[in-house]
């Protein structure tokens, strides 16, 4: 199974730590080794890639980051060529090379909080509104997954342990 998982974040993001201590604490529960690497602004993301790739992180899991978002292009670039797939629950992120992703639909959840705002403007007070999460999800499997990456993702329940739990925000 996959005993390694990269992570890169920028450490002054809220969100960005949030994912991050999830994570810290999924794997630890998982036997599985936990490779940081910290990147405050796009230009940090080369040598933040380069270090999970020394560190033979199996694959790199993207959650919640905007400088992660941003400069995507440039971790690809070197992730990619050392056959380290690169999931993430952006899924804008897989035309520009993530391997798989779990993530919220973006066009769903506008919709979600539309009929919110629709229900305030009909004069229902905010505080009767229960929040609630996202309903609506997107899943891509693993596509382009090298031979290496494919052998560690093979867990019972890879989905569930690497983004699913990680993902929920409960």
């Amino acid at each position: 199974g996959l005993s390694t998982l990269g992570v890169i974040f920028n450490p002054s993001e809220v969100n960005s730590m949030i994912s991050v201590e999830k994570m810290r604490r999924i794997c630890k529960e998982n036997g599985i080794a936990l490779v940081e690497a910290a990147a405050s602004s796009v230009s940090e993301l080369p040598e933040a890639a380069q270090l999970i790739v020394s560190s033979n992180a199996e694959a790199l899991l993207n959650s919640a980051d905007n400088v992660m978002s941003s400069g995507f292009p440039a971790v690809i670039k070197i992730l990619g060529p050392a056959s380290i797939p690169v999931f993430t629950t952006d899924s804008s992120l897989l035309s520009q090379g993530a391997s798989g992703c779990v993530g919220d639909d973006y066009r769903a959840w506008g919709e979600q909080s539309g009929y919110m705002a629709a229900r305030v403007l009909a004069g229902v007070p905010p505080s009767a509104i229960p929040i609630e999460g996202t309903r609506k999800s997107i899943v891509s499997e693993p596509s382009q997954a090298s031979t290496r990456a494919a052998a560690a993702l093979q867990r019972a329940d890879p989905w569930k342990l690497v983004i699913v739990a990680y993902n929920n925000t409960a």
